[in-house]
């Protein structure tokens, strides 16, 4: 019940940042007012979305700048008065000098803050975005984390995982779930940046992936997998599941400690789990230029199997 209000007090403050605006009433109360014109069924549009939300959060300390959001298929009057004629369209109203600023370049975050400071004078502030998560780089940031606390839910991921390029979005599935359980600790590791002495700590050579760090166990989902169709995901269901220690997740493991974690994976049959490399699959073919031409094919069928 706890979590819940948690989740609806949550929900309401970032519903609070971005208003939907249904007339032109709306947005005559404030100084400026950036407008985002958006359709249910546009794809572009529901990828926009939190990038929008965030922008939002970032400008949250400005009263003079609101956020708002119409839908321009249903809101047909105001998306005419704005010559709206595609989705989504992204466009900054001056009440007091009664102007319209067109937004034209892609719709990244450093454009859009471009685009609101060069028309308003204002100025985003990080500090507004409140993280329930914490980033480490290395394996004594890690270890003064686990001493510090009971539980820790350790994910690994890269800046290329398409489910974690906005991880530091408050509305971030994992910054979401940090924030209900609050008795873990919850951290990122971007496995493509640092981090690679807490990769080989704990065996991990596979992104994204998730290890739970308790007193007296390890417990780990897809660090070793190998299948290429599901190894890289790792969304907010099975990260939820695997809290919950779902026993309908494969490629979930548990160990006693790490040495008994150490002992599983060298007794492992595929040798791309022994690192040769730390963190990295990578496997051990030999030297190519010691083969012969007819070794080199005879091992190439061999490893595919014909």
């Amino acid at each position: 019940m706890k979590n819940l209000v948690l989740l609806v007090v949550w929900v309401a403050f970032t519903i609070a940042q971005v208003f939907e605006i249904e007339s032109v009433d709306d947005i005559l109360g404030n100084e400026f007012t950036l407008l985002y014109f958006y359709a249910p069924d546009c794809k572009y549009c529901n990828e926009f979305n939190p990038d929008f939300a965030y922008l939002a959060e970032l400008y949250s300390h400005n009263q003079n700048l609101n956020f708002g959001k119409t839908n321009g298929r249903s809101n047909k009057e105001l998306a005419d008065l704005f010559k709206v004629n595609k989705f989504p369209t992204i466009k900054l109203y001056d009440a007091h000098k009664k102007k319209v600023a067109h937004f034209e370049k892609d719709r990244s975050t450093t454009h859009l803050k471009d685009f609101i400071t060069t028309y308003t004078k204002l100025y985003p502030d990080e500090g507004n975005v409140v993280s329930n998560i914490e980033l480490v780089s290395s394996l004594k940031e890690l270890n003064d984390i686990v001493e510090h606390n009971e539980e820790v839910v350790l994910a690994f991921a890269t800046r290329q995982s398409p489910e974690w390029k906005r991880f530091h979005y408050s509305d971030h599935f994992y910054q979401k779930i940090a924030a209900l359980e609050r008795s873990r600790k919850f951290v990122l590791v971007l496995a493509d940046e640092n981090g690679s002495d807490i990769l080989e700590e704990y065996h991990v050579s596979n992104f994204p992936s998730i290890v739970m760090l308790t007193p007296k166990s390890i417990r780990a989902f897809n660090t070793l997998s190998t299948n290429v169709i599901t190894n890289h995901l790792l969304d907010e269901d099975k990260v939820t599941q695997f809290l919950n220690l779902s026993q309908e997740l494969e490629e979930t493991f548990s160990f006693g400690s790490l040495q008994e974690l150490k002992d599983f994976v060298e007794s492992r049959e595929y040798d791309g789990h022994k690192q040769v490399k730390p963190g990295m699959n990578i496997h051990n073919v030999g030297s190519i230029a010691s083969k012969s031409t007819d070794e080199e094919y005879e091992d190439l069928l061999y490893h595919i199997e014909l």
